[in-house]
């Protein structure tokens, strides 16, 4: 029986025994009334907002205990069977009272019914057995973000929110794929209405009752999984479990292939449960059902992948999309067709990109059934290393026997092709085909193409340009090098005399600056104030990568000139740069500095940091005299000085 008594002129309906005052936490302002259970309430209370898509909330009685129940709330299913201690009507919310929370929600977010008084004292009158609304739990075996809206395994849209749900998709076409799948199952959200905890089954030729022992699992699951216990329990108890929709199979000759719901069919299986009902469909509609579980799933791991590309393939069908022309797509069109798709997971992404390229692909799949690990770090390196070298890549991928670990190696070793180096030179994909067939086999057109600039070429004669260079490049390269000077290392003394040193340290500069009445100090790596600074653009051949991966082609350069025991001035440096022969500006090629370099004889060559064999040996002319720190570094000069004798080597003249 409800008792309704005026507390601190608030209607309070009592459902247990009258209150004879107001619980501290139920005085506030602009109360309505006040729905009473329990006699006592904790002072202090977790106070949370309910989610905006936790809609309709509704109460009921449990006459077997006399307590008040929430019969839906999907933001928390353990508070479902936590009695309601209090629930305060106010006019901009409703706090509901139960534990030790304080479930804050609008007054929209009730049910109408819920906020009128004569309710409650309907349900405290009315002693007739309910059907069961308390504990009702949904289980799903994906649990994604919109899970008050859309089934996981049918990809049905609860009632009224689909325009809802395509106000927060970001993809329009994944968005027109969900809304065909409704289409090709024949369920509209007006005729076939889902909702989480009320199964009103509208839509009977759907639904067939079978035993769970012709049930064949799709995919194994661990027995010990917390969400098949939880469901074995519920079955103990209830002899069934409440579902959003129904376990979706493929008959075969008597048996029913699981596509959806196999964690409620191992919980049926495992209980011996006599019948169930399912929902049968055609082996068409499998490929669809798949797909769209896929695409609802919002939890996505590092996924089979094996499984994972003919879904991306199924798509891309039903998109009508040729999967080589994605390859076109910039990536703009690609995020704003697929971002939300591809937002699930890291290897999806690359996975995704692999699908485009389809002898990639096949290598991929062909390596994953040999049983190798296709990670995540393994489908990153092979699409990278594919777009530079592509023939490499697909010989490694087919290498018999090797582990992951192996074929990431050898993958770290693949170097561009020619025609990856002409695209990036952004040489014509026509005339770079061309000149790949005419020259692709000679293997002094690589490390020609490697040190090369055409910036400046006109696209129009870019396929004659670099024809006359690589033909220069090949006579200069088959001089013979025993007729040229030499030139000599030695190491350093305090009596040795240089007019050059090149270094990146601004410490051992300043030292020789002090100690030098004339020299010329070229510092790599570093701009001062007190020199004149430059920029070096190097060729790719000599440029060092980042820890990115990412060439670093541009070098700080700056120049001081020491003459008869005064330090130049900026000015008077630029000057003397320009009378040596220097081009009067602000980025210098390895060309430049040659002519820079020609003159000096005597060079002291500071190996370390930006300063390397290649970078100084490039500039430094035939014949020069180097002196160097120590033994270590003119033992990696020589070494160096006698590769570039190989006339296969690029010499400098190549880098103009």
């Amino acid at each position: 029986m409800l008792t309704r008594v005026m507390l601190s002129d608030t209607p309070v309906l009592c459902l247990k025994s009258p209150l004879k005052s107001l619980p501290s936490v139920l005085k506030s302002d602009g109360v309505i009334f006040i729905v009473m259970v329990s006699e006592s309430l904790k002072p202090i209370y977790e106070r949370i907002s309910v989610p905006e898509a936790c809609k309709n909330l509704e109460f009921f009685i449990d006459h077997s205990d006399g307590n008040i129940y929430l019969s839906n709330f999907s933001y928390d299913q353990l508070l479902l069977e936590v009695p309601v201690d209090a629930i305060m009507f106010r006019e901009e919310k409703v706090e509901i009272f139960m534990g030790s929370k304080c479930l804050i929600a609008s007054p929209d977010q009730v049910k109408s019914i819920c906020k009128e008084e004569h309710f409650y004292e309907r349900i405290a009158e009315d002693t007739t057995p309910e059907p069961l609304k308390k504990r009702k739990r949904v289980y799903r075996e994906n649990r994604d973000s919109f899970s008050s809206h859309m089934s996981p395994e049918l990809g049905v849209f609860s009632d009224g929110s689909i325009s809802e749900h395509r106000s927060q998709a970001n993809s329009p076409i994944i968005q027109d794929l969900e809304d065909s799948l409704i289409e090709d199952y024949d369920i509209h959200s007006n005729s076939y209405d889902i909702t989480v905890y009320d199964n009103d089954d509208d839509n009977d030729e759907l639904i067939a009752v079978i035993p769970p022992a012709k049930l064949i699992l799709s995919s194994e699951i661990d027995n010990h999984d917390k969400t098949v216990i939880n469901m074995k329990r519920e079955i103990e108890e209830k002899y069934v479990l409440n579902e959003a929709d129904p376990i979706i199979v493929l008959e075969n000759n008597g048996q029913f292939e699981v596509v959806s719901g196999t964690k409620r069919a191992l919980a049926y299986k495992s209980m011996q449960v006599e019948s169930i009902r399912v929902s049968a469909i055609s082996s068409a509609e499998k490929e669809r059902v798949v797909l769209s579980k896929f695409l609802t799933s919002s939890r996505l791991t590092d996924q089979d992948t094996l499984k994972t590309i003919p879904i991306i393939f199924q798509l891309f069908e039903f998109l009508d999309v040729a999967p080589s022309s994605l390859t076109t797509w910039t990536n703009k069109e690609i995020s704003m067709v697929f971002s939300e798709f591809l937002g699930k997971t890291t290897k999806l992404k690359f996975l995704f990109d692999i699908c485009t390229l389809s002898d990639l692909c096949q290598s991929i799949k062909k390596l994953c059934e040999s049983g190798i690990n296709c990670s995540v770090h393994l489908c990153r390196d092979s699409l990278r290393k594919f777009r530079q070298n592509p023939q490499d890549v697909l010989t490694i991928l087919a290498t018999p026997l090797a582990s992951e670990i192996e074929i990431r190696k050898m993958l770290s070793h693949v170097e561009p092709d020619v025609m990856f180096l002409m695209e990036q030179k952004k040489v014509d994909l026509t005339t770079a085909s061309h000149l790949n067939l005419i020259y692709g086999h000679d293997p002094r057109f690589s490390l020609f193409i490697r040190g090369a600039d055409f910036r400046c070429v006109n696209k129009k004669d870019q396929k004659a340009y670099i024809e006359s260079r690589f033909e220069l490049f090949k006579q200069k390269n088959n001089t013979e090098f025993s007729s040229l000077p030499k030139t000599t290392f030695e190491v350093a003394t305090e009596h040795s005399n240089f007019d050059m040193v090149i270094t990146s340290s601004e410490a051992l500069s300043e030292s020789i600056l002090k100690k030098t009445r004339n020299v010329t100090v070229v510092l790599i790596g570093h701009s001062i104030s007190s020199g004149s600074n430059y920029a070096m653009f190097l060729p790719d051949c000599l440029s060092s990568k980042s820890i990115t991966g990412k060439l670093q082609n541009l070098l700080m350069l700056t120049f001081r000139i020491k003459q008869n025991d005064i330090n130049l001035k900026d000015e008077e440096i630029s000057s003397e740069l320009r009378a040596s022969g220097l081009i009067d500006k602000t980025l210098l090629s390895i060309s430049d500095l040659i002519i820079f370099f020609k003159p000096r004889s005597y060079i002291f060559i500071d190996l370390g940091g930006f300063v390397t064999p290649a970078v100084v040996m490039s500039m430094v002319s035939v014949g020069s005299k180097v002196f160097v720190r120590d033994d270590i570094s003119k033992r990696r000069l020589e070494s160096f000085s006698e590769q570039t004798t190989n006339p296969s080597y690029p010499s400098s003249t190549s880098f103009s």
